[in-house]
């Protein structure tokens, strides 16, 4: 695939990514709580429920670029993908509460700002690890952990753990 082909590809996602974020934050809600909905789209206002907006955006718009950019190693397209996605869901809580913990409080201006650099993050590494033809070691233990953080997002969506991380803070 020739260089300007994967920059536009991952500009569009970026472009993507940052507007579907701002569509899965009311889409639960625009869906009259949806169950199934839920389970892409933050069903509160917790930590954990806005690590979706940087996650299933993300995935969804990988299974358009897995077909525009028609990659060589699939296995290593997926780490890639569950790779960032892993990254992405460990700092959204680091940032959230080192910033809110400091200062004592949480801003909306922060949080969103805080997300627009995540997503921003999350295509410079994906188009970085593609366009260098990275290739991951642990590629099935990538996946396997990608796989269960997402089966995570499923399960504690209506079934979430009694710590702050789960309950709405913003």
């Amino acid at each position: 695939m020739q260089i300007d082909t994967l920059k536009k590809i991952t500009l569009l996602g970026l472009i993507f990514g940052i507007i579907a974020n701002f569509l899965f934050h009311f889409l639960y809600e625009w869906t009259g709580d949806n169950v199934a909905v839920g389970l892409f789209a933050p069903i509160n206002e917790s930590v954990w429920e806005h690590g979706k907006l940087l996650t299933f955006p993300f995935l969804f718009y990988a299974v358009i670029e897995y077909f525009l950019s028609k990659p060589k190693d699939k296995v290593n397209y997926l780490a890639t993908k569950f790779f960032i996605i892993t990254i992405i869901t460990i700092l959204l809580p680091v940032l959230f509460y080192s910033y809110s913990g400091i200062i004592g409080q949480s801003f909306l201006f922060v949080d969103i700002l805080i997300a627009i650099i995540l997503i921003v993050i999350s295509y410079i590494l994906s188009y970085l690890f593609i366009n260098n033809n990275y290739n991951f070691k642990h590629k099935y233990t990538i996946i396997a952990i990608g796989l269960i953080l997402v089966l995570a997002y499923f399960v504690f969506t209506y079934s979430p753990p009694n710590i702050d991380l789960f309950i709405p803070s913003f």
